[in-house]
């Protein structure tokens, strides 16, 4: 469990720096290494299980899972929120899509573990052009701490305009990523405090990539300035508070009226799949990020 002293000081540095760090994109922006792919496909079994968890009760919390019946969840990496909508998310049939062919193949295997190849397909394709699905086809589509992989902003332009593209009239777009930090003091600081159970299970490339992550993450005026119009849709963005460390950006219908739902999400037995040392982590950054949807969410566009 991450010190919540620890925390507050960074928060409190964070909050006070000026943004003075320059984004530098990823060394390689394709994961194909076999090393690199084993060590990733790990991160379910760390802290990172805590923001897919959050992320799945935040779509609870704005209504995107009652209709998300068709999904397309997009730079999959090996599966894990693809498999997090089949299993915990109701979704009736999920596409997983990624450039990277090892990735793929992790992820049928993680999804033939489970059980689920029958609702849940993993295909190759660009995330910024993705021509092998018409207008409209998805009811959700996600893409969760993948949106820094993108080299540019036009990439990301791209990708956003795509799940325009993709989402049906009252459909949901829905991005949660990383944020990057003002300074470089205030990144190195937080890639130790949560790297150190990377390097504590002998996961040295995870660590290198989250460390590479956190220098490539948008800053929320990035993400911001990415997002594309949308006749029949409003974008919406938060960043966590009090440290920004995950940001979310989503598009729901004009119409959407922001009432929170009448009971909370209910995982099986009660219990989100995360470990049990992380499991007050978890409840944690639950309340942060519910908290700062309701009070800190700008409406863009």
């Amino acid at each position: 469990m991450i010190s919540t002293t620890q925390m507050v000081a960074l928060a409190t540095q964070h909050f006070v720096s000026s943004q003075t760090l320059e984004r530098v994109p990823e060394p390689d922006q394709l994961m194909t290494a076999k090393e690199n792919v084993d060590q990733f496909d790990e991160i379910i079994n760390s802290n990172v299980a805590i923001s897919f968890c959050g992320a799945l009760e935040l779509l609870f919390e704005i209504g995107a899972l009652a209709r998300a019946k068709n999904v397309l969840d997009l730079a999959c990496g090996p599966g894990h929120f693809s498999l997090f909508l089949a299993k915990y998310g109701g979704a009736e049939k999920v596409v997983g899509v990624d450039l990277s062919g090892p990735m793929l193949e992790k992820a049928r295997h993680n999804a033939a573990k489970m059980g689920l190849s029958h609702r849940v397909e993993f295909v190759l394709g660009d995330v910024t052009t993705l021509p092998q699905f018409h207008d409209q086809q998805f009811d959700l589509i996600t893409c969760t701490n993948s949106a820094h992989h993108l080299p540019t902003l036009k990439a990301l332009q791209e990708m956003l305009q795509e799940m325009v593209r993709l989402m049906d009239e009252q459909g949901t777009a829905f991005v949660m990523d990383l944020t990057r930090l003002k300074t470089f003091n205030c990144v190195q600081k937080y890639v130790q405090l949560m790297g150190q159970e990377y390097l504590s299970h002998g996961l040295e490339k995870l660590y290198e990539d989250f460390r590479n992550s956190m220098y490539a993450a948008w800053t929320p005026a990035e993400l911001c300035s990415a997002v594309p119009s949308a006749k029949t849709h409003q974008w919406h963005h938060f960043a966590m508070v009090p440290l920004p460390v995950n940001q979310f950006l989503f598009a729901k219908t004009r119409s959407w009226q922001k009432n929170r739902p009448d009971t909370a999400f209910q995982w099986p037995d009660s219990r989100p799949p995360v470990r049990e040392d992380l499991q007050i982590d978890y409840k944690r950054y639950r309340q942060a990020i519910l908290t700062s949807c309701r009070w800190f969410r700008q409406d863009l566009n």
